[in-house]
């Protein structure tokens, strides 16, 4: 078989495995949401429920499948040691490549044409698995056993009225405070506000200081996800932390008889960091052949960032030899950088001869 089938062969193996994770995730919620609709609604609710969540499960399914694209499946075969970190060459057109490209990229094909064939499957996700399952399973179970009619209500004791004013039927929620710290690496300042919906970067720790009214006899936060938050009381006020590690949607919910009077939604944003951009200044051209007399090679780039840049390494990869006598070795250089905090320029003259390189640069 060829290297292109064998490798075609284990992409479609890996987009069928990431499918199924995804459907059998999916498929722990919907057992929950199917076994409520016929609890509460009845059979016709349960089977259009079931029909809607199954449509639901199998877009969610082909959009998993769909997200491994080529550049996942190079870092995947990137894993084994004969690809030698380039494996991306393999989604490459070959008018795109260069000539020591072209060659490394046959190399390649020919160890996946001869050697044992690509795995590039992700394994099963056990304990997410179970995670997602026994508690669906126990939600399911019961729901499946709850009372088709509640117990007969037991008569309260009388309450006697000492004043004229009326008992809360509510909790309402006097204050809120909430405290935002930045990671460290952003060099953004801590902040605090008292709105409860706001955007923050990924890995900000979130501290919330509430007071409601009456006093509840506990209170927690709940995400949207079914995390939940619980608060410690600390005084009059009600605290809790969370390390931001996605966008999520929450809501307060105080524990007691009296519901919150305003239990609308709120939004946390998490800002992901994103990677440094980087802009090669010299060469100008991709391909540099060396010239008669030429000592050096001068290498210039400029790089950007949303919260700043330090220093950094430049790895050279070196291809000698000609046929079956190719040999590939790396070096590696330290680069200071010179610029702001968000912008730095990186420069670097290769000595030739300390290289090892005869006549082309690429």
């Amino acid at each position: 078989m060829s290297a292109e089938s064998r490798l075609q062969h284990a992409m479609a193996a890996a987009r069928r495995r990431h499918a199924g994770i995804v459907a059998l995730l999916a498929l722990a919620a919907a057992a929950v949401i199917v076994t409520a609709a016929w609890r509460f609604g009845g059979a016709a609710t349960m089977a259009w429920t079931a029909l809607a969540l199954s449509a639901v499960i199998v877009v969610l399914a082909w959009h998993g499948a769909r997200a491994l694209d080529d550049r996942w499946f190079a870092r995947r075969l990137d894993r084994r040691a004969d690809m030698e970190d380039s494996a991306d060459l393999l989604f490459v057109s070959g008018t795109e490549l260069n000539g020591l490209q072209v060659l490394q990229r046959e190399r390649l094909r020919e160890r996946l044409a001869t050697g044992p064939a690509p795995d590039l499957r992700t394994a099963w996700p056990r304990r997410a698995l179970l995670s997602a399952w026994i508690p669906a399973l126990l939600l399911a179970a019961g729901l499946w056993l709850w009372p088709s009619s509640p117990p007969a209500p037991v008569a309260p004791a009388p309450v006697t009225v000492t004043s004229d004013e009326e008992a809360p039927t509510h909790t309402t929620l006097l204050a809120a405070r909430l405290a935002i710290e930045p990671p460290a690496y952003t060099g953004l300042p801590a902040r605090d506000g008292n709105e409860l919906s706001d955007k923050a970067p990924t890995g900000s720790l979130l501290r919330w200081t509430l007071r409601f009214a009456p006093q509840p006899p506990s209170a927690e936060i709940v995400l949207h996800d079914g995390r939940r938050i619980v608060l410690v009381r600390e005084g009059e006020d009600w605290t809790g932390e969370h390390r931001l590690d996605r966008s999520a949607l929450y809501r307060l919910v105080p524990g007691g008889p009296l519901p919150l009077q305003d239990d609308r939604l709120h939004r946390l944003d998490a800002i992901a960091d994103q990677p440094p951009q980087l802009r090669v200044i010299t060469p100008e051209r991709n391909l540099t052949l060396r010239t008669d007399g030429q000592r050096d090679w001068a290498l210039s780039f400029e790089a950007s960032d949303d919260y700043g840049l330090g220093n950094a390494r430049l790895l050279i990869t070196l291809a000698q030899g000609s046929g079956e006598q190719v040999t590939v070795s790396e070096r590696r250089f330290a680069l200071a950088g010179e610029g702001d905090g968000k912008q730095r320029r990186y420069t670097r003259r290769l000595d030739l001869a300390a290289l090892g390189l005869a006549q082309v640069m690429t």
